[in-house]
């Protein structure tokens, strides 16, 4: 998807995706609205910084594997509908990373970068 698409766009096709296949656990949940939208949201900016550290240790699928383990494991989102700040600053937290990773390496986000 990446030689067709780059590598930007192809992240962010694939959060959809991502963010669709968590769509089951969302609504089991029983988040609102708000929180699904914020969930996606995570879930894209994610999949940012997840195919930048696969392009950037040359596809190394051990290392993106291992940070989604750690996402998951330091995880707020289990705790939710309840408390919902915590998740909310993982949320934006994620996105200043994502955001930076798009800023500041602009060459992964080139075609000519990718594995």
């Amino acid at each position: 998807m990446q030689s067709r698409y780059g590598p930007l766009t192809a992240s962010l096709v694939l959060g959809g995706a991502w963010a669709l296949w968590h769509t089951a656990m969302f609504l089991l949940a029983d988040l609102t609205p708000g929180l699904f939208l914020i969930s996606a949201v995570n879930i894209l900016a994610g999949s940012v910084i997840f195919s930048w550290l696969f392009n950037r240790t040359r596809g190394s699928l051990l290392i993106a594997l291992l940070a989604h383990l750690g996402a998951h494991l330091c995880n707020p989102a289990q705790v939710l509908p309840g408390t919902t700040l915590p998740f909310n600053v993982l949320t934006v937290a994620v996105c200043v990373v994502a955001v930076g990773l798009l800023l500041g390496d602009r060459g992964a986000w080139r075609n000519q970068a990718m594995v």
